[in-house]
């Protein structure tokens, strides 16, 4: 009889975890119903599942940070929604697997929620190789759509912070190091390099950890996307100390790996810098945005960072800060509340507050219901929106939103009641529509979830909330071209910038020489149509590290180099 087995695959964001992922799931390994899409970054497929990516996003967004998590704040994750995760996968494999970068951050949850039934494949990639990957990637994608420059841009900051990806590889990987230092019986460690070289890990996987899986399946590692260099700049960029707390912790995990490479020392490259005579252009662009500038107006400071700090409010003194407003004013606080509440008296206090000054205020109940949904209290958000509808208010969203609490909560029967419930009082709001297919998806019926998404977009097809959605289901179903056909409608008839990221993205996610052509095309025409030293002297001025800047410049410079002569490839 198969026993029940679970592999988590995971390393640091770039270091070969999707050419692994593809490779467990051609040998046979469920990774997944809802896999998400390919990019033009990963060609081949990500092989995460969409739920689980949820799931690591969601835990990530209510500790105040994202998927650049730097030890900037402390992680908050919740263990019952990863038994909920676990018994939904266990229900259709009794062997199935799991890849996500993120899942770096929370091996400790995992292993509690999975016990002996888990097991864990950690792969590990020199720092400067990581590095390199990511500022590959994300200077591409800066270089080819161009977008409006901000100090928020998530692909930005890895140059306005210049050891922002260096931090990054360290909080993921000492978290892998401690974990793989105290579990060393259910995990296979294994370098990048020793992948590449062809380490037997389905073998391995097979004979050690129980799993039968496909031994004699090719092979899905391509040396041609490899990019195992850094340049000097990665280098040059980190201070001594920097550099040497980076090297201890790969060293360290060197030491531990069942499988690595003779030869595990990083390569640096050197980098041909622009001459003065080809940055004179650029510079007088730079002196240009320097001179409008209102400095009263344009910050130079990433916002993102001050996110965790407001979440780490203190309880009783946030909670003492009700005492006294009016409804107005209550009103007003809680919709701007995100920060959850750490200790359970707090909330018990909170309660009070609302019952005893604003119990018969249905709007001061409302906004506190939808509070308690923010910060996933979602049984007592039932508890209030009730209290709401019984105070003889009544609309058909309170229904979705006590849905959507019971989809929360696993309660399926009643999720569909209020979901069915809010469509029958108002049959034409779209987003009803929108709400009842995201669940269905959950639930694994995508054909239901595609009728849903359909009857959405007759009602709202100029819709973001409901255009974008349904056609990341149809993406996901590998319904290209209906999407792409839905999407170019949308874009030309709203300017939408996430549809038009989205249509972007979609074009290269298929291999066929005809979608390269048409995304080489897409490319030039993006650049050909912008002013580009403008652009480029607008994300420069956010940039305060000469050799970040310097960087940041030849990257930008040599993808516009790239797409022109792919584009004339194409011709």
């Amino acid at each position: 009889m198969t026993k029940l087995k679970t592999l988590l695959c995971t390393g640091f964001h770039r270091s070969a975890t999707s050419a692994t992922a593809n490779y467990l799931h051609n040998a046979g390994l469920d990774l997944g119903s809802d896999l998400m899409p390919a990019h033009i970054s990963n060609p081949k497929g990500h092989f995460e599942d969409s739920g689980a990516v949820s799931l690591h996003d969601s835990f990530l967004k209510k500790s105040g940070t994202n998927w650049q998590f730097h030890d900037e704040c402390e992680l908050q994750s919740d263990i019952r929604k990863i038994h909920d995760y676990t018994h939904q996968r266990f229900k259709k494999s009794k062997q199935w697997g799991l890849k996500d970068p993120r899942i770096c951050l929370f091996l400790d949850e995992w292993d509690k929620a999975l016990g002996e039934q888990g097991r864990y494949l950690l792969i590990v990639r020199h720092w400067s190789s990581c590095i390199e990957s990511l500022l590959h990637r994300h200077s591409r994608e800066l270089a080819h759509h161009m977008p409006e420059i901000n100090a928020n841009n998530g692909g930005l900051k890895f140059w306005l912070t210049p050891d922002l990806a260096a931090n990054m590889w360290l909080s993921y990987n000492k978290r892998l190091l401690a974990f793989a230092e105290k579990n060393r019986d259910k995990v296979l460690l294994v370098t990048q390099r020793a992948l590449f070289e062809g380490a037997p890990i389905i073998t391995f996987l097979n004979k050690e950890f129980g799993f039968e899986l496909n031994e004699s399946v090719e092979t899905p590692f391509d040396v041609s996307l490899l990019r195992d260099q850094a340049s000097e700049f990665i280098f040059n960029s980190l201070s001594y100390s920097m550099r040497k707390k980076l090297d201890n912790i790969h060293s360290k995990l060197i030491a531990l790996t069942n499988f690595k490479s003779v030869n595990e020392v990083p390569v640096y490259t050197k980098v041909n810098e622009m001459t003065k005579t080809e940055l004179l252009p650029l510079r007088q662009s730079i002196e240009q945005v320097i001179d409008n500038l209102s400095y009263n107006d344009l910050s130079f400071n990433d916002p993102s960072r001050f996110i965790a700090s407001a979440n780490r409010v203190n309880d009783p003194d946030w909670v003492d800060s009700f005492l006294g407003l009016n409804d107005e004013q209550t009103i007003k606080k809680l919709n701007s509340a995100h920060n959850s509440l750490s200790q359970g008296a707090a909330l018990d206090n909170l309660k009070s507050i609302m019952n005893e000054a604003h119990s018969l205020n249905s709007k001061v109940l409302l906004a506190f219901a939808q509070y308690l949904m923010r910060i996933e209290y979602y049984t007592l958000a039932i508890i209030y929106f009730q209290k709401t509808i019984s105070l003889g208010v009544y609309f058909p969203y309170f229904d979705m939103l006590i849905g959507q609490c019971y989809q929360e909560l696993n309660l399926v029967k009643e999720a569909v009641f209020f979901f069915d419930k809010a469509i029958k009082g108002n049959p034409n709001n779209p987003i009803f529509y929108v709400n009842k297919a995201t669940f269905l998806i959950k639930n694994h019926e995508e054909q239901k979830a595609l009728k849903a998404f359909d009857k959405a977009y007759e009602l709202g097809s100029i819709q973001p909330a409901c255009v974008l959605p349904y056609c990341e289901h149809l993406i996901k179903i590998d319904q290209h071209d209906k999407a792409k056909e839905i999407l170019v409608i949308f874009t030309k008839q709203t300017g939408n910038a996430a549809g038009l990221n989205m249509l972007n993205k979609l074009k290269p996610n298929r291999s066929s020489e005809l979608d390269k052509k048409s995304y080489s095309s897409y490319a030039y025409e993006n650049i050909q149509s912008k002013n580009k030293s403008t652009w480029l002297a607008q994300s420069c001025v956010l940039i305060s590290n000469n050799t970040s800047e310097v960087d940041f410049i030849n990257r930008i410079y040599t993808h516009w180099n790239d797409i022109e002569h792919a584009f004339d490839s194409c011709k």
